[in-house]
């Protein structure tokens, strides 16, 4: 997921821009979408990689979600 998506999408309900938030949620949608059983979401090789992995992504979509 990329970085900025967090004040991106912040900045489309802010301005309440159709567009900008439309965008944004195209992205989380997707997100979402790939979320497994236990709730990882994400590439399974990072999941692999390290138990830590993808803690950043889990947060950063809570963030935007919430």
């Amino acid at each position: 997921m990329p970085y900025w998506l967090k004040g991106y999408a912040n900045l489309g309900y802010i301005l309440k821009d159709k567009k900008i938030i439309d965008e944004a949620r195209t992205w989380l949608d997707a997100v979402l979408k790939s979320q497994r059983a236990d709730g990882y979401f994400g590439p399974m090789i990072l999941k692999m990689a390290s138990p830590t992995c993808g803690e950043y992504d889990h947060a950063l979509v809570s963030s935007i979600v919430l």
